[in-house]
């Protein structure tokens, strides 16, 4: 059995480790986004302006 102590310990663990895992799993989609946008400007910079909309 765990000591009820720990209880508050363990859903803090849980609460922090959800938030930092949904936010590196944004910042590294975000990143990812970047990079394919600016292989998509790289490979055809003329149709840009028509794909935004």
């Amino acid at each position: 059995m765990i000591d009820e102590r720990f209880y508050g310990l363990i859903e803090l663990g849980l609460f922090f480790g959800l938030i930092l895992g949904w936010a590196g799993w944004q910042w590294w989609g975000w990143r990812r986004w970047k990079r394919e946008q600016a292989q998509r400007k790289a490979l055809a910079p003329q149709d840009e302006a028509g794909r935004d909309r």
